[in-house]
C-alpha cells in the first residue's frame, strides 16, 4: 500500500480510519518481522562465537524463532493481500470479521515478540 491510500482524512468515517490503522499497523508488523530475520542471523553469529551448552540451546531457539518468524511473515503476507476484499464489504458484519481477523493476528504478532524477546534477553544476560 502507498502512504497516499493510507492518509486519514476529514470525510473519512470511523469505519475508513479503523482498517487505514489496520493496514498502516499491518505493514509496520511485517517490517519490524523482516528486520528481526536479519537480526536473528546476527544474534546466531554471537551465540556460535561462544561455547558452552547455554548457548548451543539459544542457537536452537533461535532456529526455531527464524522458522516462525518466517511463518508468520507469510501469514501475515497472506492476511494482507486477503485485505483487498474489504472494499467489497457491503455490511457491518463483514467489516467485523475484518477486525476480529486483524485482532487475531495482532495477538499472534505480540506473542511472537514477546518470545523473541526472552530468547534476546536470555542471550544478552550470558554474554555480559
Amino acid at each position: 500500500m502507498n502512504d497516499k491510500s493510507q492518509a486519514i482524512f476529514l470525510h473519512d468515517d470511523e469505519h475508513n480510519i479503523s482498517h487505514k490503522r489496520n493496514t498502516n499497523e499491518l505493514e509496520h508488523w511485517v517490517s519490524h518481522l523482516i528486520f528481526i530475520q536479519k537480526e536473528i542471523n546476527y544474534l546466531h553469529k554471537l551465540c556460535k562465537a561462544y561455547k558452552g551448552k547455554e548457548y548451543y540451546f539459544l542457537t536452537i531457539e533461535l532456529d526455531r524463532k527464524n522458522i516462525q518468524n518466517q511463518q508468520l511473515i507469510s501469514t501475515l503476507d497472506k492476511y494482507s493481500k486477503s485485505r483487498d476484499l474489504l472494499n467489497e464489504c457491503d455490511d457491518m458484519e463483514c467489516d467485523r470479521l475484518f477486525i476480529h481477523h486483524h485482532e487475531i493476528y495482532r495477538s499472534k504478532y505480540f506473542r511472537f515478540i514477546s518470545e523473541y524477546r526472552e530468547i534476546k534477553e536470555n542471550l544478552f544476560n550470558l554474554i555480559t
